[in-house]
Order: structure tokens, then sequence, then C-alpha cells
């Protein structure tokens, strides 16, 4: 019947997401790869990129203990750390592609994250090469 069909579906699909924790997080993360410079980056847009609700997305997070803010702040660092450890842009460039207004914003968001101004921390990491 319909029912048991719908109910065995739901225990597949909650085996697999078990199976693969971090899909979730890695299609929300390469999602907002691509529309952080669209400046478009909600959490419904995410989630209608994904098809699903903005709801179980959050819930999804939340079975994975992490949340929507922490994986946008974590994207856009990796972004920020790869482009200025490959010195492939400017700071107001680099600021403007992950979908920041302004570059005073980007790069105190950049020191809350690493501790370091982004031309600071790219001096360090040059260092340390």
């Amino acid at each position: 019947d319909t029912a048991s069909l719908a109910e065995h579906f739901r225990h597949y699909v909650n085996n697999l997401e078990q199976s693969y924790p971090d899909s979730v997080t890695d299609r929300i993360k390469s999602v907002l790869g691509q529309l952080l410079r669209s400046g478009d980056c909600s959490l419904a847009r995410v989630a209608a990129i994904l098809g699903v609700q903005p709801r179980v997305l959050q819930k999804r997070l939340a079975a994975q203990g992490a949340g929507y803010s922490q994986l946008l702040r974590e994207t856009r660092q990796q972004i920020a750390e790869q482009y200025l450890a490959n010195n492939a842009m400017s700071v107001t460039d680099l600021a403007l592609n992950l979908g920041y207004a302004e570059v005073a914003v980007f790069s105190r968001h950049f020191k809350q994250w690493t501790g370091l101004s982004p031309r600071q921390w790219q001096q360090r990491y040059i260092a340390t090469r």
C-alpha cells in the first residue's frame, strides 16, 4: 500500500543521509560558493536550489550539529583563504566576490575569523611557504 511504501522510502532516505553525513553540508557549501557573488545566499534561496523547504534544511543541518550561518561563514572563510593564499585577486575584488558590499565589513569579518586582517594573513601565509 502507499503508506507503507512512503514509510519505506523515508527510512531509505534517512539511512542514506546517515551513510553520507557530510553530503548535506557539502551540498550547501557548494551552492553557497556559487551564490556568494550574487549576494543572494539566503537560506530560502539555497533550500529552493536544493529542492527542499527552508525548515527541512535547517532540521537536516541541526541533525548534523551544524547551522546555516556557520556554513556560510566557513564557506566565505575557505574561499577567502584560498584566494589570498594564491594572491589571485585584490582584497576589494575578493570582498565583492564573497557577497560583501563593503570591503571594510569583509576585512572586519576576516579578522574575527582568523585574528588577522586579510593582508596580514596573506603576508604570514607567503612567509611560511
